[in-house]
């Protein structure tokens, strides 16, 4: 069995390649010389829509779905895997609150 990505699967995977070509290459050594958490950073990916791949579009998110999350987090390992990890973790906990939080806490998070 063969599987192939639609047009709209890929799209994600490239502008995270090209995101990590504009963004991360110039910075990746200082990010793993400085061991901070890349605030301003984590704050780009959400505006290119990198974040909440996964969770359902009418959480409010970009919901591409869980293939376009592993494109994303795929293209973003090669250059930083520090950054991809940071998205796969904030996918974990997005998807836990989608699926068993409380609205109250769906509304917060």
């Amino acid at each position: 069995m063969s599987y192939y990505l639609t047009e709209a699967q890929k799209n994600p995977g490239q502008r995270a390649h090209d995101f990590a070509d504009e963004f991360l290459v110039p910075i990746v050594a200082d990010l793993d010389r400085g061991q901070v958490f890349p605030k301003a950073l984590i704050a780009q990916l959400a505006a290119h829509d990198f974040l909440g791949l996964a969770v359902p579009e009418q959480s409010g998110v970009a919901g591409a779905g869980f293939v376009s999350h592993i494109e994303v987090v795929q293209a973003l390992s090669r250059t930083c895997p520090a950054i991809a990890s940071i998205i796969n973790n904030h996918a974990l906990f997005a998807y836990a609150i989608d699926h068993w939080g409380s609205e109250a806490q769906k509304s917060q998070y």
